[in-house]
């Protein structure tokens, strides 16, 4: 056994003791003769659950400790900065996923609309995207640029391309 394990044990054990004095103290006084040694006993048994329960703290704060991972060191900020634009590097060469994008085309004029994304008026001769959920426009071009990075409607966040 190691040291914290006679810690808990101790821990315990105060803290039961002190429980059963406590009681056993209280039942005297309250119920049976009035005592001294009843008053002994409650005073007794209410020290040792005071002890018991600051060991109980004092451990479960040892195990917390324990439990956590070593400190590693900081890196410096040229590390970081190397480090920085290596992922910057795999993640632009890392192949952009596709999905099927959810939005209806509209093949007929809309006049007086703007785009939700560059809230660019709707010209005659844009390619229109809709959203099936909230109806807003989009000119594809720039939807399809949002749609990299997000996979939500820009207006009412429902998803509208799967993977």
């Amino acid at each position: 056994m190691r040291f914290s394990k006679y810690f808990e044990l101790i821990t315990w054990i105060t803290l039961i003791g002190g429980i059963v004095l406590a009681g056993f103290g209280l039942y005297k006084f309250g119920f049976a003769e009035n005592s001294d040694y009843a008053i002994l006993m409650l005073v007794i048994g209410l020290v040792m659950l005071t002890i018991g329960i600051v060991l109980f703290v004092i451990n479960e704060r040892n195990q917390r400790k324990k439990k956590k991972r070593p400190k590693t060191e900081k890196p410096t900020r040229q590390q970081r900065s190397v480090n920085y634009s290596i992922r910057r590097q795999l993640d632009d060469e890392k192949p952009k996923k596709k999905g099927k994008l959810i939005a209806s085309i509209v093949d007929y004029p809309v006049a007086g609309e703007v785009c939700m994304i560059s809230k660019l008026p709707i010209e005659d001769d844009d390619n229109l995207l809709q959203c099936p959920f909230c109806s807003s426009y989009f000119i594809k071009k720039y939807l399809e640029e949002w749609t990299k990075n997000n996979k939500t409607c820009p207006v009412c966040k429902s998803i509208i391309l799967e993977e």
